[in-house]
C-alpha cells in the first residue's frame, strides 16, 4: 500500500473515531431538550460518520468506485465546513488551515495521486 493511501485512511480513522465521540454532545443535548433542531443535527453527524466508516471498511477492496466515494465525501466535507465558515462572517486564514478544512484536501490530495489511483485499479 502506498505511504499516500495510508495516509488517507489514517486520517480517515481519524475522522470516524472524532466523529463517533462527538456523537456524543448532540445525543446528550437531545435527550436534554428534545429539539428537531438537534436530532437533525445528530442524524446529519451520524450519518457523515457512517458513511466514512463504511468507505473504511471496504478499503481493502481496492476498487476505484471507493476512491471516488472517498473523494466526493471529503469534499463534501471541506464544501460543508467552508460554507459554515462563510455564513458565520469567520473565514479567515487561520480557520481555512483548521484541521477540519485541511484534512479532507490531504485526503482527496492524497487519493488523487498516481500511486494511489494505481494501487486502487482493481
Amino acid at each position: 500500500m502506498p505511504a499516500a493511501v495510508k495516509t488517507a485512511r489514517f486520517i480517515m480513522t481519524l475522522d470516524v473515531a472524532f466523529g463517533l465521540v462527538g456523537l456524543a454532545f448532540p445525543l446528550v443535548a437531545f435527550t436534554a431538550t428534545f429539539d428537531v433542531i438537534v436530532l437533525l443535527l445528530l442524524a446529519y453527524s451520524t450519518a457523515v460518520t457512517a458513511l466514512t466508516g463504511w468507505v473504511l471498511a471496504r478499503w481493502p477492496t481496492r476498487r476505484r468506485r471507493l476512491v471516488w466515494t472517498a473523494v466526493a465525501l471529503e469534499i463534501f466535507l471541506l464544501t460543508q465546513r467552508l460554507v459554515l465558515l462563510v455564513v458565520d462572517s469567520d473565514l479567515t486564514w487561520l480557520r481555512i488551515l483548521h484541521p477540519n478544512t485541511f484534512f479532507p484536501v490531504t485526503v482527496a490530495i492524497a487519493l488523487l495521486l498516481p500511486a494511489s489511483r494505481r494501487w486502487f485499479n482493481r
